[in-house]
């Protein structure tokens, strides 16, 4: 009776995060869709969106090793002088680093972009801002691993739910701001959720004293961390070249991206974060039982077939959706193409990360994360190397293509890696066949709704999203049913 209740709380639990993880997602999407109204793709939000990248890029570091290596340690309940004594080691070095970059902030500026002086200016001086704001978000990365120790998730997210709403809120009643004015709202949030956080941190117990103690155990975690900053920086290195490339491209350009990146990180962080969520656990069981591979790869087969139907579905009413929302003010129509067709192809690439984090998931089962490690090193070389390369002939659309071309390098250098070091139960050409099925489905479902599209014009954008948005779903289902059974038997069996 209390497995029955606690297992029955934990999915509440989970369905809350879900819900307000959706919830935070449309709020960022009304704040960009305002300031798209506000500012377009202007210099001014190249320049903010520069700044921001960098700021985020350095924090980045923090935010991701600082939670992996403090949750053992808060739910070990070790010396806390030790951990205090690494948190403030990481944040000076943060801090230092910081104050380095505000210092030559114009230098950085101008060696990434070939922008005019007031572009520079522009970005450095919001970028002193947004460095000010950000100290205190690496403080609540380490409230927010407090509080998943304590088994109270959402209290951090409710917090960050009621900081975006008030943005949002600011951002709508007063429209006549600039880009100065923007940031500082935007830090403001930042802020807002940090005194929130803080406070009901301190209530609940967490407490956090600057300590220098380098002991063995101190180094230990300095030692833990440094692999986890270097696996995440190579990530985000990858990302910042992508801004620095675009930064040097036509107007708007850094707008653009950073626009068309948000769209498709909110279909992984809604669909595809919360099915890896869902799934892994069932991976680690399915090893520790020594069950068959089997329902591993149905996974991966289930994945696919959702992600392709979340292609198709953008394909159809993508632009309609992203007119709505952003075409306004100062966003003309020829940004709202740029954007769809950019984020159209990051969308298509998520298919090869989906089936590509499930396998780095079944490394992480069996202990292994150097494995993924070292691909992820892999990736971010060619996704470098190939958007620096195509960005010439192409522009914009050669930085997002390179994206996706590298993602597809992953996969396919992983799967190979998986052959050699774990080996494949069952033939792997069937599993590779149910792919292709469902890629010709996709397509062809495409062509029937462009074919629908195109004989029938609508001229109301959500009428449009309401009516192809439900012949997507409907014809991608009935062409899956009668050509790819296997995803329908795979779907059941979940």
């Amino acid at each position: 009776m209390l497995d029955k209740l606690k297992r029955n709380k934990n999915i509440l639990t989970l369905g809350l995060m879900v819900f307000i993880s959706c919830i935070i997602q449309v709020l960022t999407i009304m704040k960009s869709s305002i300031v798209a109204g506000y500012f377009g793709t202007s210099d001014e939000m190249d320049a903010y969106n520069l700044a921001y990248n960098i700021v985020t890029f350095i924090y980045s570091f923090g935010a991701a090793g600082i939670s992996t290596i403090v949750i053992p340690e808060y739910v070990k309940k070790k010396n806390k002088k030790e951990v205090d004594s690494f948190l403030t080691v990481v944040f000076g070095v943060l801090l230092t680093v910081s104050l380095a970059i505000i210092l030559f902030r114009n230098l950085l500026i101008g060696s990434i972009s070939n922008r005019d002086s007031t572009f520079i200016q522009i970005s450095g001086n919001i970028l002193i801002v947004l460095f000010g704001a950000h100290v205190f978000s690496i403080v609540t990365n380490v409230t927010g691993a407090f509080f998943q120790c304590a088994e109270k998730y959402n209290i951090p997210k409710i917090i960050n739910l009621i900081s975006q709403i008030l943005v949002v809120l600011i951002l709508a009643v007063f429209r006549d701001i600039t880009i100065y004015d923007y940031t500082l709202i935007i830090s403001c949030g930042i802020v807002f959720n940090f005194i929130i956080d803080a406070v009901i941190a301190v209530k609940v117990g967490w407490r956090y004293r600057p300590s220098v103690l380098f002991n063995d155990t101190t180094k230990g975690l300095l030692k833990l961390f440094i692999p986890v900053v270097f696996s995440t920086g190579i990530y985000r290195v990858s990302l910042l070249v992508d801004t620095a490339i675009s930064s040097r491209l036509d107007s708007g350009s850094i707008t653009i991206l950073s626009y068309s990146n948000q769209i498709s990180s909110m279909v992984n962080t809604l669909i595809i974060g919360n099915l890896l969520i869902y799934f892994y656990p069932q991976i680690v069981k399915n090893i520790k039982e020594n069950k068959k591979q089997q329902s591993f790869w149905d996974q991966t087969i289930f994945f696919h077939a959702t992600i392709c139907l979340v292609i198709l579905g953008f394909a159809a009413i993508g632009q309609e959706g992203i007119s709505l929302l952003f075409e306004h003010g100062n966003f003309n129509h020829n940004a709202t193409v740029t954007v769809f067709q950019c984020s159209l192809i990051y969308i298509f690439g998520q298919q090869s990360n989906v089936i590509r984090d499930l396998i780095y998931r079944y490394f992480y089962a069996l202990g292994d994360t150097s494995t993924a490690a070292k691909n992820s090193v892999l990736v971010a070389t060619v996704n470098i190397v190939i958007s620096i390369v195509l960005s010439i002939p192409f522009g914009i659309y050669g930085i997002v293509i390179g994206t996706i071309i590298a993602s597809l390098v992953s996969l396919t250098v992983i799967t190979i890696i998986f052959k050699k070091k774990i080996g494949f139960e069952n033939s792997f050409s069937s599993i590779l066949k149910t792919y292709i099925k469902t890629e010709i489905i996709m397509i062809v479902s495409a062509l029937i709704i462009a074919i629908s599209k195109k004989a029938f014009a609508i001229d109301s954008n959500i009428v449009s999203i309401l009516i192809f948005g439900i012949e997507s779903v409907a014809i991608y289902s009935i062409l899956t049913y009668i050509f790819n059974r296997r995803v329908i038997k795979t779907f059941r069996n979940l």
